[in-house]
């Protein structure tokens, strides 16, 4: 940045103000302000897409903010620690959702808050690693959701609400595949699916409408192939 001091610029005076060495407007390529020290601390350009930015730099010429537009017409500013790396960048995607991301001293991303694909609220967590660990949204129906990674980003545990309008509970295995989940019945009575390492339900533990506890063991089809108690409907 510094060797744009050298560049030359062309200032176009439009017209004179009413004081003295004072000019109405004045037009120029790029502007570089400096200190004492002839180091630059403001630097106002434009980017190749015609938008225009701003860099403000420390007292040792790094920058720390910059402030600039998108190529699809948004604005975004973006802080940094003295070794360059972001810290906090405040943008928008291209379909115009805001978002905040944070960053930590090594530059990976902390936190992310934004817009998810169906114009819903969203909370991204990651390690410091940079890998996601949970993730607070909402489901297409506008349903809570909050699911849970490993270090390997799978997913292990997702919470939300279930098509009859209640709470529902997965886990999952290291590869994905679910392992039990806590859920209802259409008549809202609770039941717990155990899966196979196909991801079909082998035992199912439930309340029947009739409030009478029961443990039913299914084959590969869904199909019921023992009860307990025995002689209870499922």
């Amino acid at each position: 940045m510094v060797a744009l001091l050298g560049v030359v610029v062309m200032i176009v005076i439009m017209g004179a103000a009413d004081v003295p060495n004072v000019q109405n407007e004045i037009r120029v390529k790029s502007l570089i302000v400096v200190n004492d020290k002839n180091e630059p601390t403001i630097f106002l350009s434009s980017a190749k897409n015609g938008t225009g930015y701003a860099v403000i730099n420390d007292g040792n010429a790094k920058p720390m903010v910059k402030i600039g537009a998108s190529d699809w017409g948004d604005g975004y500013l973006v802080t940094y620690n003295n070794r360059g790396q972001r810290l906090v960048n405040l943008a928008s995607s291209e379909s115009h959702a805001g978002g905040i991301n944070l960053f930590h001293n090594g530059g990976k991303p902390l936190a992310g808050i934004g817009v998810n694909d169906w114009g819903d609220g969203s909370l991204v967590v990651f390690d410091s690693q940079g890998m996601r660990q949970s993730y607070i949204s909402s489901t297409k129906n506008h349903e809570g959701n909050i699911i849970l990674f490993n270090d390997n980003n799978v997913h292990l545990v997702e919470i939300t609400a279930g098509e009859n309008g209640d709470g529902l509970i997965t886990t999952y295995e290291n590869a994905g595949n679910p392992i039990v989940k806590i859920a209802s019945t259409d008549y809202h009575d609770p039941v717990v699916a155990l899966f196979d390492k196909e991801k079909k339900a082998a035992v199912n533990i439930q309340v029947t409408s009739q409030g009478q506890g029961i443990v039913a063991v299914l084959n590969k089809n869904g199909e019921i192939t023992g009860i307990l108690p025995a002689g209870q409907q499922k």
